[in-house]
């Protein structure tokens, strides 16, 4: 299914006309969403590696993961872009099979989305069900009955993270409880969890890159965002991130790849030279090319142009108020003149 989606979205950017600066823009690549990132299983290994804080996670393997983001789709009858959620079969010290879900929301927004823990419990409640509806057991007398019958029975663990790109800092509430109305005598009645916050700005470039892995090379090049971001970024060992697409699988290099492309765009680098840095990394699993042509962005270039425009705009918004003034000031000179 997401193949025959990616021939697609390839098939249509290859029949776009769309322009870059004087050149026809690449065929075969497009914008990547974070969605797409972390159902490819080795990118989410990775990040519940390094970013989950669960010791349990600590070493999960992509083969450990299954996406089951489209069977909750049909069992709440709803979807919301860039949710995704994972069961993730593990064993305990003892060897035994131990099942762990990870709910993880994705906001890219710049605005806080304060419903968070809201969606959580949402999907949390729903999961739960699910689980409990597909098990039974057998009783001493033969019959099968639902599993949640049992004293025994226990829910799965839930893993509720939310990953946000915004540039302004989080200011939800960290728990569920944050969300509702407290009344005095009723505190220990209200259902509680946290949930994990991995902010892509609270990690400085030189954390990112020492886990020396794709996820955190990604989520280096999505926090660019000002010319400042890019400067900081081109500070960094170029033989460590090409250490890291060295050893990268074709269908997580084809994501770098468009992470990449997606930047030169975000940046304003011409097509010809856009179409070099994503061959080089492509056939030559090299990012120096990239390093040595985002010297030339104009991020700064469109930064002056927005304040400009801005400051144009406030101008003819103060003209226009000098005008109402003085179009009121005539109405009542006019009025004065026809009393007399």
């Amino acid at each position: 299914m997401a193949s025959k989606r990616r021939k697609a979205d390839a098939a249509e950017k290859a029949a776009d006309t769309t322009k870059m600066g004087d050149y026809p823009l690449p065929q075969g690549y497009r914008d990547v969403s974070n969605q797409e990132i972390f159902k490819n299983h080795v990118l989410c290994a990775q990040f519940l590696r390094d970013y989950s804080n669960c010791k349990m996670l600590a070493d999960v393997q992509p083969e450990d993961i299954e996406d089951i983001s489209e069977r909750f789709t049909s069992i709440m009858g709803t979807k919301v872009e860039g949710d995704t959620i994972k069961r993730i079969r593990l064993k305990n010290p003892h060897g035994e099979d131990n099942e762990l879900y990870a709910v993880s929301l994705i906001e890219h927004k710049s605005d806080v989305d304060y419903d968070v823990a809201m969606q959580l419990l949402h999907y949390i409640s729903n999961i739960w069900r699910d689980y409990a509806r597909n098990r039974r057991y057998q009783t001493e007398n033969g019959d099968w009955v639902e599993a949640n019958k049992a004293k025994s029975f226990r829910y799965p663990p839930i893993l509720p993270i939310v990953y946000y790109e915004g540039t302004g800092r989080w200011t939800a509430g960290m728990q569920l409880r944050d969300r509702v109305l407290t009344v005095e005598g009723l505190e220990e009645y209200i259902p509680d969890f946290a949930y994990h916050l991995v902010g892509i700005r609270d990690f400085d470039n030189a954390q990112l890159l020492d886990k020396a892995d794709e996820m955190s090379l990604i989520m280096l090049l999505n926090k660019i965002q000002t010319a400042e971001d890019l400067h900081r970024m081109l500070d960094a060992p170029g033989e460590l991130i090409n250490r890291i697409v060295n050893n990268s699988p074709e269908n997580v290099l084809d994501i770098i790849l468009d992470v990449v492309y997606l930047l030169c765009r975000k940046v304003n680098i011409p097509g010809d030279e856009t179409r070099e840095i994503l061959s080089q990394l492509k056939e030559g699993r090299n990012m120096g090319y990239l390093f040595e042509n985002m010297e030339h962005m104009d991020i700064q270039e469109e930064r002056r142009k927005t304040r400009e425009a801005r400051e144009e705009l406030q101008q003819k918004v103060a003209e226009l108020e000098r005008t109402r003034a003085e179009l009121a000031q005539i109405k009542a000179q006019l009025e004065e003149v026809s009393k007399r």
